[in-house]
């Protein structure tokens, strides 16, 4: 289990929802049978919230910002009963995502309302937009945990995988101004994480961020595999600027070799030893090891209500279908959803974090029914 999960275990019995910890433990029979069943017979464990697909970056590794038309992005109350009915579903948790969530003026109050529904909210950001009085917006807000992108501790190289010039130095402050503003407050069980996707570019000296975390005031570092296969699968030109190959193999063992070790010694590593294993198996371009649980464990729902099975489909633009024309209820229930999930199952082309880790999670009891 990765940190982040455990730290919201840990928030959820010092506030008293033992009833919350106990749903999650049946889910961990449930989602497998589920699949077994071809029905979800619970609720899925992330909701995934896209405000907007705009972004002040040009990333590398991702076309989304692509898509990003604000005119078509749903408006406050067409969110509002986005959660609610997820809520209704048995929604555990809720991850907050992009483009860049900051840059929608839904992004807090959406906060806001989650947190208000007793579930845990998470942010992924570039972390440009951050000011102190937006950090403290979101910690009253109620925000559980939020990551901020640094791809190097070079600048250079990250302003270049970031496709933005002073990335690097605007993130660092972004991390800088949430762990100083956090500090001033009392009872303030915010989880900083420095998130940084490693590729063939970074991997030599990718666990240099661990120290520039530490010295930020981050609680925890989250690596994740660039993905050439999903994301970008149709940019040839970037696919090879990122991809590993044969002679990166000396630098990929190094990589893992010191992140298990920094992951035994130290709590700043936020990735379970679980994923740790598979990305190995990532980063020589190798099938993810494990049984895919997304169409079951993760909801995905996209700026213009589009509804997606796990965000590596929301990145591919596979729908399932749109919250402006069927109730998201109806869609999770629908037989287009669970012909999809028939696909995810097989699926193995993603290392994404969100879904992977609960994947990891459920491996046993899902060998146990399945193989």
């Amino acid at each position: 289990m990765r940190e982040r999960h455990i730290h919201v275990a840990l928030n959820c019995t010092k506030n008293g929802k033992l009833g919350w910890l106990v749903k999650q433990a049946g889910k961990v029979f449930a989602i497998p049978l589920s699949q077994g069943f071809k029905r979800p017979l619970c609720g899925p464990i992330e909701g995934i919230i896209t405000p907007t697909y705009r972004c002040n970056s040009e990333c590398l590794m991702c076309d989304i910002p692509s898509r990003g038309v604000k005119q078509k992005e749903l408006n406050l109350k067409e969110w509002q009963e986005v959660v609610q009915d997820m809520v209704d579903l048995g929604i555990s948790g809720t991850g907050i995502s992009g483009g860049e969530p900051l840059l929608s003026d839904h992004t807090i109050p959406l906060v806001d309302y989650i947190t208000n529904k007793d579930i845990p909210v998470h942010i992924s950001s570039n972390g440009y937009l951050i000011t102190e009085d937006k950090a403290k917006e979101l910690i009253d807000a109620g925000l559980e945990s939020i990551a901020i992108s640094i791809d190097s501790a070079d600048p250079k190289t990250n302003d270049y995988l970031r496709g933005r010039k002073g990335g690097f130095d605007k993130a660092v402050q972004g991390v800088k101004t949430i762990a100083k503003v956090r500090s001033r407050l009392k009872n303030c069980n915010l989880r900083l994480t420095v998130a940084s996707a490693v590729s063939c570019q970074n991997i030599h000296n990718a666990l240099d961020i661990v120290d520039i975390a530490i010295e930020l005031g981050a609680d925890t570092v989250s690596f994740l595999p660039v993905m050439t296969g999903c994301i970008i699968i149709n940019q040839k030109d970037r696919t090879e600027a990122l991809a590993f190959n044969e002679k990166d193999q000396k630098d990929i063992d190094e990589f893992i070799k010191k992140l298990t070790k920094l992951k035994y010694e130290k709590k700043i590593i936020d990735n379970s030893m679980g994923f740790i294993e598979a990305m190995k198996s990532c980063l020589n371009n190798k099938p993810f090891p494990a049984t895919c649980f997304a169409g079951y464990t993760t909801l995905a729902v996209g700026a213009d209500g589009n509804v997606f099975p796990c965000f590596d489909f929301l990145a591919r633009n596979k729908s399932v279908g749109n919250i402006r024309e069927v109730k998201l209820k109806e869609i999770w229930e629908s037989r287009e959803y669970s012909a999809m999930r028939q696909i995810t199952a097989k699926c193995r082309d993603c290392y994404l974090a969100c879904h992977h880790e609960f994947n990891l999670l459920y491996k046993f009891t899902g060998d146990l029914f399945y193989r």
